[in-house]
């Protein structure tokens, strides 16, 4: 066993891609079958929409009656037979996974809940070496995961990673994290996690912490606490600590102002849950997350950071060029008798508090043939804690300008607790977003709004509401969503906010799941504010029809899809008596793919063919642009075709060739268009030599661009996969390109190496 673990530190790269992550049952587990699930995680997985994801059980395709959302994929099943089941999940045209598990019989389920001990895993150390255009890049880590029982219905899992990568200016590379699941009462995830609460609040973000579920029958409960980001103090070379100016005072006076940069603040999160049901007729959530940034994990004054003065003139002692540590720059303003400013003015990124509250309520009929899900979410943002909370006088004078212990006259303060008082659960101050959650305007003697309208235009309010029907081979889907423009979750950073959408979808399933047609039409717009001149509006339609007749005929896929965008402008904006400035966003872009594959066979050859060809035009819905100088045109036309042949040979040798051409057209500034033809075409193959358990590979791949890119390469490859014992392998990738870039020459090189032990 030494033996092996000093190889796999030695052996070198494992790539850890996008994949489908199964989560239950496990692949070759042994299941009782009482409170069966099946799931599966599409986190890791870009641009996968519930539409184009299938799955099937034994063959037969349940996706109707599964939940799926581009997170996740998940199945309650009925009562299965004793034996041997067979699933298959398939996102797209690309991902794929399959895997099966054993339903036990009575006997056996109560032999296996006998059993005490056991565990699977692997073990892979892997190494990567880029050398591309003179810079290089070397990357050795080793990945160790295992999974077990421990007692009856209590597992385990560990997944462990280290890498060179792991830098401290950056956030964690390295993955520790060790869990214990409880069958049906849930679970414990200590380390790194990628927990869920909901849509709005938690959706897989990484959390180096506690991950608590509790399930007591219908009754469930979800504590989440960890770190987020962790401090980074910022660079060690000039000015990546710090930024300065010379500024003047009321009386005139120069100073020297010095802000902090180049950092990320401590970054800690504290989440739960208490949820009714289980998700398969019914469920009910109430969500709290609370994300915080620690001020103190950062230090204002860094002693030996280095400051170039890069000021134009001289002042006080100072010159351009000079390069001072923080010490250094203090003596030279001391001994000019001048002041530096607060040091703990922080440039940029400034530490910020967030709080996030949340409803979500699902109702499942029919088997999930009919859902309905919905949710709710109302958020609080304070970006700059590091002043701490106000106090209610300067509430008092913040929210309507007079000093009168009310706002806006009807609402006394006199009532309402300090914020000082409660800074531990959230900092009140100037920075708050929304300042003030309600308009107004609500409580005005106008009555300007209703109660309705004002809920509803709330900037920090997010809405979601689904609702789908599986019948007769036909899945409907409606979704709105509405997500305010000051609606923040720290903890789920890349929702599209001020936006308000609404989709509907029909995916038909003919022929045996022979032949699907698909139709989509999503409306987008920004007018949640309601105070909004110029609402920007987007319509999205897509149509899609998939062929799969059956083994040696062959399948195709066309999908067309269109995409309006308005912003409401029709006249360009005045800046002074000669120019303009144009604004008007009116925009057409149709969208065109279609693909086919065919396997056959010629004498004792195995062919698989594959064609593509995309097409997308984008117009400007206007022609008279020219009094605008600075305008972008923002037309385009681009065309792919692509080739790909597989050939299996009665030898064991394997060829893959494929050749791709791009030619685009597109703006590149004002006035300014270029084209660009690219061309590839690469030819690999593998040659299995069964005697040694032996796969040998290697490849030729050759680029050329023209015209907006001058560049051309060529490259060889070759590696090899090999199994060295039963469950050891070898896998060893390698790649010399030479390149022409501009005229100038140079050469790269891609090596890939991993070393993976399971048991």
């Amino acid at each position: 066993m030494r033996k092996i673990i000093f190889q796999l530190f030695l052996f070198s790269s494992f790539l850890f891609g996008q994949q489908i992550i199964v989560m239950s049952p496990e692949p070759g587990s042994k299941q009782s079958g009482a409170d069966l699930l099946i799931a599966a995680s599409l986190y890791s997985l870009e641009n996968v929409t519930p539409e184009v994801v299938s799955l099937f059980l034994d063959e037969e395709d349940i996706s109707g009656r599964a939940f799926i959302d581009p997170d996740m994929v998940s199945y309650v099943p009925s009562l299965l037979t004793p034996g041997i089941h067979h699933i298959k999940l398939v996102a797209g045209k690309v991902d794929s996974v399959a895997w099966s598990f054993e339903i036990l019989g009575k006997k056996k389920a109560i032999a296996a809940e006998r059993s005490t001990f056991s565990v699977r895993g692997d073990i892979t150390s892997s190494s990567s070496i880029d050398k591309i255009d003179e810079v290089s890049l070397n990357v050795n880590q080793i990945a160790v995961n295992l999974k077990g029982t421990v007692f009856k219905e209590i597992g385990f899992r560990t997944k462990l990673k280290l890498t060179s990568d792991e830098d401290p200016l950056f956030q964690p590379r390295n993955i520790y994290g060790f869990g214990l699941t409880f069958g049906r009462y849930g679970h414990l995830k200590l380390g790194d996690s990628n927990p869920r609460l909901s849509h709005f609040t938690l959706a897989g973000k990484r959390i180096r912490g506690l991950d608590l579920n509790l399930m007591l029958g219908p009754i469930n409960f979800t504590f989440i606490k960890g770190e987020v980001n962790r401090a980074i103090q910022g660079g060690s070379e000039i000015d990546q600590v710090y930024s300065h100016s010379i500024e003047s005072d009321t009386a005139g006076t120069k100073f020297m102002a010095l802000q902090r940069k180049g950092h990320t603040f401590g970054q800690d999160l504290l989440a739960g849950r208490f949820g009714l049901g289980r998700g398969e007729k019914f469920r009910f959530g109430l969500s709290f997350l609370k994300v915080k940034d620690i001020v103190n994990s950062v230090d204002a004054v860094i002693d030996d950071a280095l400051i170039e003065i890069s000021l134009a003139d001289t002042v006080f002692g100072l010159q351009e060029g000079d390069t001072l540590t923080y010490d250094e720059l203090i003596n030279v303003l001391e001994s000019q008798q001048l002041v530096l400013s607060d040091v703990s003015d922080w440039s940029g990124v400034k530490p910020r508090d967030n709080i996030v509250v949340a409803t979500d309520l699902g109702l499942f009929l029919d088997h999930k043939r009919i859902a309905l899900e919905g949710e709710a979410a109302f958020s609080l943002l304070n970006n700059d804690i590091s002043q701490g909370a106000l106090t209610l006088a300067d509430l008092d004078t913040l929210l309507d300008s007079l000093q009168d212990n009310s706002i806006g006259g009807f609402m006394d303060l006199g009532a309402f607790p300090d914020p000082a008082d409660y800074e531990n659960i959230f900092v009140i101050n100037q920075n708050m977003v929304p300042l003030s959650p309600i308009s107004p305007e609500l409580f005005a003697d106008s009555g300007a709004i209703s109660l309705g309208e004002a809920l509803l235009s709330m900037p920090s309010l997010a809405l979601r509401a689904k609702a789908t029907f599986n019948y007769f081979g036909n899945l409907f889907g409606f979704e709105f969503s509405q997500v305010g423009p000051e609606f923040t979750s720290l903890a789920n950073p890349y929702l599209v906010t001020d936006n308000r959408e609404w989709k509907v979808t029909d995916k038909l399933r003919l022929l045996q799941n022979r032949l699907f047609f698909t139709l989509s039409y999503k409306h987008q717009n920004n007018g949640i504010a309601g105070n909004i001149e110029n609402i920007r509006n987007q319509n999205t339609f897509s149509v899609g029809v998939n062929v799969m007749p059956g083994p040696g005929l062959p399948t195709a896929n066309i999908k067309y899809k269109t995409v309006k965008r308005d912003n409401g402008v029709t006249e360009p904006t005045l800046i002074d008596s000669v120019s303009y400035s144009d604004n008007r966003d009116k925009t057409f872009l149709s969208n065109i793919m279609i693909s086919t594959s065919y396997n056959f066979s010629i004498a004792k050859f195995s062919n698989s063919i594959m064609g593509t060809f995309i097409n997308v035009e984008k117009e400007d819905g206007y022609t008279n642009r020219d009094f605008d100088t600075t305008f972008v045109d923002p037309s385009l036309s681009s065309q792919v075709i692509s080739l790909a042949l597989t050939t299996r040979f009665p030898f064991p040798l394997t060829t893959n060739m494929a050749v791709t051409n791009n030619t685009s057209e597109y703006s590149i500034g004002p006035g300014l268009r270029t084209n660009l033809d690219f061309l590839t075409a690469a030819i690999n193959g593998d040659y299995k030599l069964n005697q040694l358990g032996l796969v040998v590979l290697g490849g030729v791949n050759y680029a050329k661009g023209t015209g907006a890119a001058d560049v051309s390469w060529i490259g060889i490859k070759g590696g090899l996969r090999y199994r060295i014992l039963e469950n050891l392998n070898l896998n060893a990738t390698g790649e010399l390109r030479d390149k022409t870039a501009n005229g100038e020459k140079s050469t790269s090189i891609i090596a890939r190496a991993n070393l993976a032990y399971t048991f």
